[in-house]
């Protein structure tokens, strides 16, 4: 099952969004477009929401389902 990651960061972040890159990329996540990456590792998503959140920006994980 795969999960889909959207995030948002306050403006003046640059340095924390290339760190989260890096740390999607390091799960072995594919990017789907800006602040959007999909992965199965629920559990590294669910820490990385965590920091982004605790750096006042805001994150949502969602499970991918598709119906056509």
């Amino acid at each position: 099952m795969f999960y889909v990651l959207i995030f948002g960061l306050p403006k003046g972040s640059a340095m924390l969004n290339v760190k989260i890159n890096r740390l999607l990329k390091g799960i072995g996540a594919e990017k789907v477009q800006n602040s959007v990456w999909k992965s199965d590792n629920l559990k590294e998503l669910t820490r990385i929401v965590v920091w982004v959140r605790n750096a006042g920006g805001n994150a949502t994980i969602l499970e991918e389902k598709i119906v056509y």
